[in-house]
């Protein structure tokens, strides 16, 4: 498995795997329509809107945003009751509006193209360990643009979304390294590699013969000591540095609902070498520092990945 294995058995997912996700787009018309596929997606899955896409493409004048900024109620009712069409009156509405506000970004950027890709100089970015199967469904960058977006009027356009959008427009190139795509792009356009930058919920899709270790940490005090402890490590930036550190997958905080003084941490690791290396990092001394601050007690899981072997069919994919 790899993250890179679609639906096989939709010959269309195949067919927009292999000629369009991932490849650099350039083209406003092709940035509206896939932007706006993420937005019909939210709730649902791609596969769907793959097979809807012609259903899209008619009700919305081939995502031509000019025309589509003109619609009025009368285009509505006409979308909504096209057969086969995904009936929210919202997520129509949603995209009338975006289009509206794609055109005051090309009012102000001469074109949508511009301005997306500016976020990343015209480079397509190779995050580390991304092309080894440890995607997150987002990161700094989706974060920010999505930010941006919203701030000028977009709708549908959460960080998760758009980092799905980063991905098919080919600014992040997040296919197998083994994959024969991600060969081409990068050896077909510009390309720039970057560290992982806050990223969230990272899965891994590289298969069972390479361990991730898991680390859940308990840290108990008094007085709401472990939430504050939390929240400064958040604040003070502390998290986002070790969450930038090389071999992190994930380093989050959860706050049990039945006991108010204690604080869970899921730390995430590719390997023991990136323990290790965390270890001995000048970050650990304002960590102790911390942890002596506000005098947390700690218990301590341990877990590391194999294979799922029977208990795969348990989980819900």
């Amino acid at each position: 498995m790899s993250y890179c294995s679609w639906d096989q058995s939709s010959e269309l997912n195949i067919k927009y795997h292999d000629s369009e996700w991932g490849v650099p787009l350039h083209d406003d018309r092709g940035q509206f329509e896939f932007l706006m596929m993420e937005v019909m997606q939210c709730g649902l899955n791609w596969t769907m809107m793959i097979n809807k896409r012609e259903i899209f493409r008619s009700c919305f004048d081939n995502f031509e945003y000019d025309k589509i900024a003109e619609y009025g109620e009368a285009d509505i009712e006409r979308i909504m009751n096209t057969e086969g069409m995904i009936r929210s009156r919202r997520k129509i509405e949603a995209i009338i509006n975006n289009a509206r506000c794609f055109q005051k970004i090309r009012e102000e950027y001469g074109s949508f193209d511009d301005y997306l890709w500016g976020y990343s100089e015209g480079k397509t970015i190779l995050y580390n360990k991304h092309s080894d199967g440890y995607i997150p469904v987002s990161n700094g960058l989706s974060d920010m643009i999505s930010k941006d977006l919203k701030k000028r009027g977009f709708k549908y356009l959460g960080t998760v979304t758009m980092y799905s959008h980063l991905q098919a427009c080919g600014i992040i190139n997040d296919h197998d390294k083994n994959c024969p795509c991600y060969k081409k792009i990068v050896g077909k356009y510009p390309t720039v590699a970057k560290k992982r930058f806050l990223e969230k919920q990272v899965m891994y899709f590289g298969g069972y013969e390479r361990s991730m270790i898991t680390v859940n940490l308990y840290y108990k005090g008094q007085n709401g000591a472990a939430r504050a402890f939390a929240d400064e490590m958040e604040k003070s930036g502390i998290a986002d540095a070790i969450r930038a550190e090389e071999g992190n997958l994930r380093y989050q905080y959860f706050r049990p609902l039945d006991d108010p003084e204690t604080v869970l941490l899921i730390d995430s690791w590719t390997d023991q070498a990136a323990i290790d290396a965390h270890h001995a990092s000048p970050m650990m001394k304002q960590l102790a520092e911390l942890r002596e601050k506000y005098d947390l007690h700690m218990t301590v899981e341990r877990f590391v990945s194999d294979e799922l072997g029977d208990d795969e069919k348990f989980i819900r994919k």
